[in-house]
């Protein structure tokens, strides 16, 4: 009945859209309609080539979203596989609010929509917008991070904006469970610099998220060898933020102590950046430690 009545429709009625730019398969995606997605997609392979509505499946409303965004954000699963099935373009399109389907599936904790994606070959670097993996750290969603571990690891080697990788982010937000995952999983990304010059630590150190910090020392225990482009040791970042709590930890541990002497490319100490900005708490904790001696007599560049 339903293909009857499609097949009677006036050609140009199959791209027609609604006020927010909807068509008739946007309508179906959006409901779950898997045998009216089946008719409508039919019946646009019929019309003639080069028409707009013979690529019914690409359009998008006035969210930015084709079809296939609207099928993933109300979970229909069928509808998904019926999609992707005619076009994996729309698979990799950002919508109106920067997200692709991938991302859309890991927000919404759809974990049957984001395995039919995934289940189809990528090319991460086609990704648009903020990536599925950024989107599950950001959203504290582990079982997604497995997920898209199992099914497509590459994808992890996306970056922000910031060049930030997905234990950037889990670092900046205090999310000790996803560090641990990354770190376990991809461990490489514990000394890979954002657009900053920084590595996870730092942008931890930064943010003063102690947790954050023990946990990726856990990982590289030599405070020695974390520096970050403009030659800062953990407590030089620390330090010029005024991360009191993570500049507390720091001095409290007899193998990080040692760091409050060491100078950055500019010969700075963490003295030196905790002064230049004026950071008085910081400051009274530096002064308080008994290896602040030698650094008291150094000075930069």
């Amino acid at each position: 009945m339903l293909r009857a009545i499609v097949n009677h429709f006036p050609d140009n009625l199959l791209a027609e859209e609604n006020c927010r730019g909807d068509t008739a398969l946007h309508l179906a995606a959006r409901a779950g309609r898997a045998p009216a997605a089946r008719v409508l997609i039919g019946r646009a392979l019929d019309v003639g080539e080069g028409e707009r509505w013979r690529n019914l499946v690409q359009v998008k409303n006035r969210g930015g979203n084709t079809p296939l965004h609207e099928a993933v954000m109300n979970n229909h699963l069928e509808v998904v596989e019926i999609l992707i099935g005619e076009d994996l373009q729309p698979m990799y399109w950002k919508n109106e609010e920067g997200k692709c389907p991938m991302t859309l599936a890991v927000e919404r904790g759809n974990v049957g929509v984001l395995g039919i994606l995934l289940a189809k070959p990528l090319e991460p670097s086609c990704i648009q917008g903020e990536s599925p993996v950024h989107a599950a750290v950001l959203h504290g969603k582990l079982d997604m991070l497995m997920e898209i571990s199992e099914k497509n690891p590459t994808l992890f080697g996306l970056k922000d904006d910031g060049r930030g990788t997905p234990l950037h982010l889990a670092a900046y937000i205090n999310y000790c469970d996803g560090i641990k995952f990354l770190l376990k999983k991809f461990t490489s990304s514990a000394v890979e610099y954002d657009r900053d010059g920084y590595f996870p630590i730092h942008v931890a150190c930064k943010e003063g998220h102690v947790q954050a910090i023990k946990e990726l020392l856990r990982q590289w225990p030599n405070p020695m060898e974390l520096i970050n482009q403009h030659g800062q040791n953990i407590l030089h970042v620390c330090t010029k933020h005024g991360s009191i709590q993570a500049v507390k930890y720091i001095l409290g541990k007899a193998d990080l102590e040692k760091l409050i002497n060491e100078r950055d490319n500019d010969g700075n100490t963490p003295l030196h950046l905790a002064t230049l900005p004026w950071h008085p708490v910081v400051l009274l904790d530096l002064v308080r430690t008994k290896e602040l001696i030698v650094s008291l007599s150094i000075t930069n560049a």
